[in-house]
């Protein structure tokens, strides 16, 4: 067996001649452990090298040109930091075969032993909600949107046709913001799965998403916003009280839905709603206005947020939906 050592670049990797028997492997100076593997029919592999247990072993990353040299690169980095740490990278290898050399081969784990909504709710627990400040409807939709759609099915056997059907079915159903948000969430997930080695490509690569569509411009009239108060009215708590307090205050559903004693000064009137709990990630101070004063100390003291979405459509009110609220009260109607 031929080894050399040089850093890997795209053209290296292209070029590289394969050895008239045998293997050559081409290991990258930029990050040792790391290399190519050419056999002698011409086929290329990713592998990287590392120390466990006292034995050096080997794993296949991929295959070239199906896994690119960017992508081999990340994942036996990710390999090597696990092995520094005590974990073997290959834990939940397919198979351990004996090599010439005294090294163990060990092929990389399949995107055929994990179903689509095992490695979601792995995705969900590791990643997002560490990550994502929205990371419940996050959990939400992808559960609804892609978990239920392909339970069992294997990671590595979705494929792009099946991404796009998908898409397209959100895209009719909903809108084309809705498509470009959920195509933004499945995306991510992919590009996740092949950073951990899970899959080698995603079923994503050169999809175009939706588009983000128009701005919503949907301001409530007067006759609309009676209707939608006594309709709020006749609802039991919370939901009711929610809807007049988007409408009091013109701050967003879950800002609302979540409001906490805690973030209330009644004496001074304000509400001062944490950096944590905005979209945007800044802090701001909320006036009370005297019917939101009088609506909030009607509200029964209890433990937990009442967080949940509330039914708006007993309003009669077509087309409307909590957002409407805020907009109407910064139109000035």
């Amino acid at each position: 067996m031929v080894q050399e050592r040089n850093r890997l670049t795209d053209l290296a990797v292209k070029n590289c001649q394969a050895p008239t028997r045998g293997q050559r492997d081409l290991f990258d100076s930029k990050l040792p452990g790391f290399g190519l593997r050419v056999s002698a029919g011409g086929t290329k592999s990713f592998i990287v090298l590392y120390r466990f247990d006292g034995r050096k072993v080997r794993m296949t990353l991929g295959r070239y040109p199906i896994l690119t040299l960017a992508e081999a690169r990340v994942l036996a980095d990710n390999a090597l930091r696990l092995a520094a740490h005590g974990t073997n990278p290959a834990a939940e290898k397919k198979s351990r075969l004996p090599a010439s050399d005294g090294t163990i081969a060990v092929e990389a784990d399949t995107a055929t032993k994990r179903t689509m909504s095992a490695t979601l709710e792995e995705y969900l627990e590791k990643y997002a909600r560490v990550h994502n400040r929205d990371w419940y409807t996050k959990q939400s939709v992808m559960r609804r949107e892609f978990a239920e759609r392909w339970p069992t099915q294997p990671l590595g056997a979705i494929t792009r046709a099946m991404v796009v059907k998908t898409i397209d079915e959100i895209v009719v159903a909903t809108c084309s913001s809705t498509g470009h948000t959920r195509f933004a969430y499945l995306q991510h997930f992919f590009g996740w799965c092949v950073g951990r080695g899970y899959i080698d490509t995603s079923p994503m690569e050169r999809l175009r998403s939706p588009p983000k569509g128009a701005a919503r411009d949907r301001v409530l009239d007067d006759s609309e916003v009676m209707e939608i108060v006594r309709a709020a009215r006749d609802m039991s708590y919370p939901y009711g009280h929610i809807i007049e307090a988007l409408l009091l205050s013109a701050q967003r559903r879950d800002e609302v839905a979540g409001l906490r004693w805690s973030e209330l000064d009644l004496e001074r009137a304000t509400w001062t709603l944490p950096a944590l709990r905005t979209k945007t990630g800044k802090g701001h101070l909320v006036p009370l206005s005297k019917r939101l004063h009088e609506l909030l100390l009607k509200i029964p003291r209890r433990a937990g947020d009442g967080s949940g979405r509330p039914p708006c459509r007993r309003s009669g009110v077509r087309r409307f939906c909590s957002r409407d609220c805020g907009r109407d009260a910064h139109s000035g109607s």
